[in-house]
């Protein structure tokens, strides 16, 4: 499958019913997802992917797209339901659990995750990093260009390699009550990590 393919099919996955900001509920935008799933693609295609925090599945879908055996994890059990549902109705082969992402125990090739990036809740991404060292041989994780020095840190003191890939600009949208802007730009990185 062509990239832009991919991203044509990712831009209709469904958004969240009723985001919870505290959860940090953001769909990433499908061409950075495609992207991000095509930088990844020797570690996708034939193996078993986790998208942790997965929420509506944008990266477990576009995962099983690429010939992944892809699982979306995610506590939110409405957006569990929606990212089945995107599945069901388009045949695709991913399969969803409802869990908090520390009780997941399930091993995996390769993570691909955009956890919360800490904004409501002070390390909030941590959880998210500490499973998918557990649990993956190499995880693909995007966070703020501005914290990537602490989240390469984080890795290397855990005994991982951790290096920048490319970097994005996200577009998030006013979504939530204290957003006092229709919306605003954020510079992301993506950082492939290996044992």
């Amino acid at each position: 499958m062509k990239k832009r393919n991919l991203e044509i099919i990712l831009q209709g996955v469904y958004d969240f019913d009723d985001p919870k900001p505290r959860l940090e509920q953001y769909i990433t935008p499908a061409s950075i997802a495609a992207d991000i799933l095509y930088n990844a693609f020797d570690d996708i295609s034939g193996k078993r992917l986790i998208d942790l925090g997965c929420g509506t599945g944008m990266f477990a879908i576009g995962g099983a797209l690429l010939g992944a055996d892809a699982t979306g994890v995610d506590a939110d059990e409405s957006a569990i339901r929606k990212a089945e549902a995107f599945c069901s109705e388009n045949g695709i082969k991913a399969r969803f659990v409802c869990s908090d992402v520390s009780d997941f125990l399930e091993r995996c090739d390769t993570v691909v995750m955009n956890p919360p990036f800490g904004s409501q809740r002070r390390h909030a991404d941590r959880p998210f990093m500490d499973k998918a060292i557990e649990i993956g041989e190499v995880i693909y994780h995007l966070c703020l260009s501005e914290t990537e020095d602490f989240v390469e840190r984080y890795y290397h003191a855990r005994g991982r390699d951790a290096e920048e890939v490319k970097r994005y600009m996200l577009e998030i949208r006013h979504r939530f009550d204290f957003h006092t802007k229709d919306k605003r730009l954020y510079e992301v990185s993506l950082i492939k990590v290996i044992v």
